[in-house]
């Protein structure tokens, strides 16, 4: 294979693996926010349900009531934006974004790997990745920019990006 096309395929996989790690480690932190969200919803809720029963007795203070009524509203919000920011399908669009670049990545590594290939199949193998990564990018969510350039710096992406080569 041509070392320019070597080279190529070798930034190929690391913008492929960028892409895969940013999309992991963006579904782990919304799945965290899933519970994060979540479990105090459930203890708020039930905490709720308890007092009700303990205020049904003949006469509950006024602090009772209230405390009741606050923990009641914050179970409710925190519900509602559970349910609003919906960080479980988010989380789990991620995952398989991050699974469907690992797919690509192992692929043009098994090219990488066996390189025998003559010219034209070579070619029609390169028009089949970028068609299938272009595929993948148009059907998933971004990761947040902030965590796709620390994973970019973190993998050494600049050197398939020169500085001089980035506007």
């Amino acid at each position: 294979m041509d070392p320019e096309k070597r080279k190529l395929l070798d930034c190929w996989r690391l913008r492929i693996r960028i892409a895969q790690t940013a999309h992991f480690r963006y579904a782990d932190l919304l799945k965290r926010r899933h519970y994060h969200f979540g479990l105090p919803v459930v203890i708020l809720s039930t905490v709720v349900g308890t007092s009700v029963f303990a205020s049904l007795s003949d006469d509950p203070s006024t602090i009772l009531k209230i405390v009741v009524g606050l923990v009641s509203l914050l179970a409710a919000i925190l519900s509602s934006l559970q349910t609003f920011l919906d960080f479980s399908t988010q989380s789990e669009k991620h995952r398989v974004a991050a699974a469907k670049f690992s797919e690509l990545k192992k692929k043009l590594e098994k090219e990488l790997a066996f390189t025998d290939k003559n010219e034209a199949l070579l070619n029609d193998f390169v028009n089949q990745i970028l068609k299938d990564w272009n595929s993948i990018n148009s059907d998933c969510p971004l990761p947040p920019g902030k965590l796709y350039n620390k994973v970019f710096n973190e993998l050494d992406g600049k050197r398939c990006f020169p500085l001089d080569q980035i506007e």
